[in-house]
Parts: structure tokens; C-alpha cells; sequence
């Protein structure tokens, strides 16, 4: 008899677990339909789906996930064995504690299951009224799998494995609604750890439209005799001719710059042939030109003074007459034995303090030329700069640019940590520099350990280094190329987006750790008070209670990685100007001569 009770004990408690379960799936299935709800509204699955260059949605999952999935991987096998183990706890209890089973329905009354053995009758008062107050062995099953059952349905690990996907996504979402393209959850995890961000310089704080300010002929920085008016307006229209025309088969910033201001002097839409066209990554250009006859018959304007000698002055020049053009810097002069005279050095030197690039110009082996060229800095430049401070991240630039005008760029921006004259192939290396703490020296604070180094930049040039980088930041308006090998893309070519970005990744990872803390708290106070831990003090949960908390806890989560949709990028912080004028008037001439002079204003800024 006592077997054939505990078989129906077992059976009916399994039914009532099997409708506790299906309870706690149509509660589970609520809870993902709101999340997909709430979550498919965000623009992040749009842009997904149509931007090519993005990530797959299956690679959004950020690092700190994969210590979700660990836990949850021990979590699961943890729950069921304490949920035997409630099960096992309260069956002794229940045979060594009668009393401690509250349910007073569970209380068999006399008779009720008792034997047809008369002998049971007759026994004691005594005996009587403690059989009759003992609950019986269905009953204390029935109350230990109850327990059980709400153990494991407390402890489901939904509030882990959505504490981190949800704020991905509305981070991502968020930012993509702001102009920041965020390729997935690592580079946006990566991001806050940031404590270098390296600025290339051409495209990246400047607008990358560079443009001739200054063009001077070798002859007069020298110091040779003036020339007439027209020997001027012939030498300064072949130079143009000359130069333009080897610029056009480049495709530097620099070399569509000359190009431009070429076809704008000389009045025209085409300029001659280049052959045998070779450039040199950081140094300059050498090609052979010819065909330019044709450029010479517009009248020039704003011709300025050329040498007196040198090969410009041919005047048997004719269609099928070549020259061999260089252009690039004082290094690549040099290396081809062209000298390059003081006053010419000095005059660039005056140009690179004033943040242009000076190129010179050579043809068929003698110095013709120097041209300066000046990039306008993005108007917010500066304020990103302030701002990535104030956040104790070091601002650094890179350009290939002499150190003179790097210096001149980093002061009016405020970067006080310059490379300067980097080739292209060596942009890659000082990122490694800058990873293994040797790129800024000892003195450094953020030298020490494994520093997180962060890259802007646009062009081809900046790939390498943009995949190089821990998070590599690629300007919108920038090559396919750098678009495809960065983590981040700033669709409004904005710099304070750089900012941002780091901003919104420190909000999204702060909003994971406080979902997982919730995710925690929730499990370490439920799976207690689930398994009956409050019992004595008159605490008891059923499995419908558990459902239910187990729901809300996932809603919890989920609503707090949506009030990420609250976020805001930082202000731009307004730069105070330093301007600062001063007036002298001098009126002791003016007096001295009775008020026929005027007198003498200076004003010092």
C-alpha cells in the first residue's frame, strides 16, 4: 500500500509540474516576443542589412559575452542539482520535521488513509492524535517536488544571455542614429579602454582639400636679376606647364592641388603627356613630360618673377620636346643631386611655420620652383582634442609631413605628441610602437602595460594601420578600402564623433555590468526564497510565482538596455580665444612738426 501511494504521489505531482512548465514556456515565449518587439524597431537592423561593409549580425557579440556564456554553461547543471537537492532536503524534512510542512491540507485526518486493520482503532489517544497531525508521504513529496520545480524555474539564465545582446544592439542602434557606425559589439566594447587615439593628418583634422597659396620660382629665392615682364610671363607659363603636367598622374591630395591651380593659371581643361611616371611614398615624383606646347598660348595671369637662366628658357621648344620633371621634398632632391640653395631653404622654413607643406620642383636637373600648399583644419579639431584630454586619453598625430609643419598643425589643434615625416608603410609600425607602450617614451603615464591604441584616418595609406589598431575609426568621406578594414565609421566626417563614440561605448559596457549585477542579484536572492529558505518565517513561492518572477527579471533587463536610447553625445566645449590688441598712438611727431604729419599708430596683437 505505502508503495502504491508514493507512484501516485509521483504521477501527480508530475502533472502539476508539467502544467507548472508549460506555464513558464508561454511566459518565456512572451517575453522573447517583447524583446523582439522592442528590439526590432532600431535602426541598427535596418543599416545591417544594407550596408554591405558591415559585420555579419551574428559577429555583434562583444567579448564580455563570452563570460556570460561561460557562467551560463556551469549555471545550468548548478540549478538542477540544487534543485534535486531541494528535492531530496525537503522529503527528510518532511519525514523528520513533520511540522515544518505548512500546507495544512496536507494533513491527513483520522481515517482518511488509514487501513481496514482494526488494530489501528484501538490504539492510544496519544498515538491517535500524532498520526493524525503528521502529514503523509504524498503529501511531503508533492511539497518537495513543488520546490523543485520552482527552483528550476526561477533559475532560468534568460536575464544572462540577454545582458549583453540587448545593449549591443541599442548602443549600435543608437549610435548609427547619430552618424556613428559601430561594425559589432567588440569594437564597441574595445572602445572605452581607449588611452591613445591617433590622428592622421591630410583628410583626417584637415579637410583634405589642399590648395596652392604660394608659388615662387627658384630664380628670385635666389637672388638672380630681375627679368622683364615678358621673359616672366614665359618662364612662370612653362613651369606651370611642366609641373602641372607631371602632377597629373598622381593621385596625392598634393599632386590635384598643383594640378588645379595649373589648369587655373593657364586657362585650360587638359594639360600635356607623362610617361615613364614613378613616385616614391613620401618623397615625391619623378616622370618625363611632353606635349605642353599648346598649354603656352593662353596669356597667363598673376605672373610672378623666374629665374634668368635654366632650361625654361629654350626657345626651341616644340611638340615632341621632353623633360624630365621632379617634384617632392628636400630629401627627394638630394637623393637625385639637386642642391638646394639657402635662401630657398629659408623661404620654406618660413612657409612650414605657418602649417603648409612646401614642395619644390626640378626640371631636366636644375631647381625651378617651390610650391606651398595649405589644408584647411576641420573647425571642430580643436574641441575633439580638448575633450579627449579632459577624458585622460593622450591625442597623437601622424603625417609624413617635415616636422616643422607637423608642429605648427598639432599647436593650433593642441596635440602635443607628434610623428612626423612617417611614410605610409611606416604608419603600421608606430601603432605597434604605441600598442607595446615604447611609442611615447617612459615618461608617459599611459606607456605602462598593454596600452589600447584607437586610429583615425581615411585614405589607402591608413588601412594597415586601421586593422592594426585595437579599434580603427575611418572618416566617411575616406577610400572604400579604409571604410572595410576600420571597426567604426564616422558618417558626418565629424571629429567630434571620434568623442562620442568613446562615450557611447563607456555607457553601453557600464549598462552590461549593471544588467549582469542585476541578472545576479536576481538569481542569488530567488533561488534561495525558491527553495524554501523563508519557509519558517511564512515565506512560500509556488512555480507560477517563480514564472513570473523569472519574466520579469528578462523585462527588467531589457528595459534598462533601452534607456541606452536616452543617451546624448557630449557638448562641444567652446574654445576661449587668447586674442589679445593693443593700440600706441605717438603724437610727439605730430606736434613737433605743428600737425602737418600725422601721427604714428602701431598696434600690437
Amino acid at each position: 500500500v505505502r508503495t502504491w501511494q508514493c507512484v501516485c504521489v509521483c504521477v501527480r505531482a508530475c502533472v502539476r509540474a508539467r502544467a507548472c512548465v508549460r506555464v513558464c514556456a508561454c511566459v518565456c515565449a512572451s517575453v522573447r516576443a517583447c524583446v523582439c518587439l522592442c528590439l526590432c524597431g532600431l535602426p541598427v537592423i535596418v543599416l545591417i542589412s544594407h550596408l554591405a561593409f558591415l559585420t555579419p549580425f551574428d559577429t555583434l557579440q562583444a567579448p564580455i559575452q563570452f563570460y556570460a556564456d561561460w557562467i551560463a554553461a556551469r549555471f545550468v547543471p548548478s540549478v538542477i542539482f540544487l534543485a534535486t537537492a531541494t528535492c531530496v532536503v525537503w522529503i527528510l524534512i518532511g519525514n523528520y520535521y513533520p511540522s515544518a510542512i505548512a500546507d495544512d491540507s496536507c494533513h491527513a485526518t483520522g481515517g482518511t488513509h488509514g487501513n481496514s486493520s482494526d488494530s489501528s482503532a484501538s490504539s492510544s489517544n496519544t498515538t491517535t492524535d500524532s498520526s493524525s497531525s503528521s502529514p503523509t508521504i504524498e503529501c511531503v513529496v508533492e511539497n518537495a517536488f513543488l520546490y523543485a520545480v520552482t527552483v528550476l524555474a526561477i533559475a532560468c539564465p534568460c536575464a544572462l544571455g540577454l545582458a549583453t545582446p540587448t545593449a549591443v544592439m541599442v548602443g549600435t542602434g543608437v549610435g548609427a542614429k547619430r552618424g556613428i557606425l559601430i561594425k559589432g559589439g567588440e569594437p564597441l566594447e574595445t572602445t572605452h579602454k581607449v588611452n591613445y587615439v591617433v590622428f592622421d593628418k591630410t583628410g583626417t583634422l584637415t579637410h583634405g582639400k589642399p590648395r596652392v597659396v604660394s608659388f615662387d620660382l627658384a630664380g628670385e629665392a635666389s637672388g638672380e636679376g630681375k627679368p622683364s615682364d615678358a621673359m616672366k610671363r614665359a618662364k612662370t607659363q612653362r613651369c606651370l606647364a611642366l609641373i602641372g603636367t607631371a602632377e597629373s598622374g598622381s593621385e596625392h591630395p598634393l599632386g590635384q592641388a598643383i594640378v588645379d591651380y595649373a589648369k587655373e593659371e593657364l586657362r585650360v581643361s587638359t594639360l600635356g603627356q607623362v610617361m615613364h611616371f614613378q613616385a616614391v611614398p613620401g618623397c615625391g615624383l619623378k616622370s618625363t613630360v611632353s606635349s605642353v606646347k599648346f598649354l603656352l598660348s593662353q596669356p597667363p595671369t598673376d605672373l610672378l618673377p623666374c629665374p634668368t637662366s635654366g632650361p625654361l628658357m629654350a626657345d626651341d621648344l616644340t611638340d615632341s620636346s621632353e623633360f624630365e620633371v621632379l617634384i617632392g621634398n628636400r630629401e627627394w632632391m638630394e637623393r637625385n643631386g639637386i642642391p638646394v640653395p639657402t635662401l630657398v631653404s629659408r623661404k620654406m622654413e618660413s612657409f612650414e611655420t605657418l602649417g603648409h607643406t612646401v614642395v619644390l620642383a626640378a626640371v631636366n636637373g636644375h631647381l625651378t620652383a617651390s610650391v606651398a600648399i595649405a589644408d584647411t583644419l576641420r573647425s571642430e579639431a580643436y574641441s575633439a582634442i580638448s575633450t579627449l584630454k579632459t577624458q585622460n586619453i593622450t591625442p597623437v598625430m601622424l603625417t609624413g609631413d617635415n616636422y616643422r609643419t607637423a608642429k605648427a598643425i598639432a599647436n593650433q589643434v593642441g596635440i602635443d605628441h607628434i610623428f612626423a615625416q612617417v611614410l605610409p608603410s611606416h604608419k603600421l609600425q608606430k601603432v605597434k610602437e604605441l600598442q607595446e607602450g615604447l611609442g611615447l617614451g617612459e615618461d608617459d603615464a599611459s606607456a605602462t602595460g598593454n596600452p589600447i591604441v584607437a586610429f583615425v584616418g581615411d585614405g589607402i595609406n591608413d588601412s594597415p594601420a586601421l586593422a592594426q589598431a585595437n579599434v580603427g575609426i575611418a572618416i566617411g568621406s575616406g577610400t572604400n578600402v579604409a571604410l572595410e578594414a576600420s571597426g567604426i565609421v564616422l558618417i558626418k566626417n565629424d571629429l567630434m564623433d571620434v568623442v562620442a563614440a568613446i562615450d557611447l561605448s563607456r555607457c553601453t559596457v557600464r549598462r552590461i555590468r549593471l544588467n549582469f549585477l542585476w541578472a545576479c542579484i536576481y538569481n542569488l536572492v530567488g533561488l534561495p526564497i525558491a527553495a524554501g529558505i523563508l519557509s519558517p518565517v511564512g515565506v512560500h513561492m509556488r512555480p507560477w510565482m517563480a514564472a513570473a518572477a523569472m519574466a520579469l527579471s528578462s523585462v527588467t533587463v531589457v528595459c534598462s538596455s533601452l534607456l541606452l536610447r536616452r543617451w546624448r553625445p557630449p557638448k562641444r566645449p567652446r574654445r576661449r580665444s587668447s586674442l589679445s590688441a593693443s593700440v600706441t598712438v605717438d603724437f610727439s611727431r605730430a606736434n613737433s612738426t605743428g600737425g602737418d604729419e600725422e601721427p604714428d599708430i602701431s598696434v600690437a596683437l
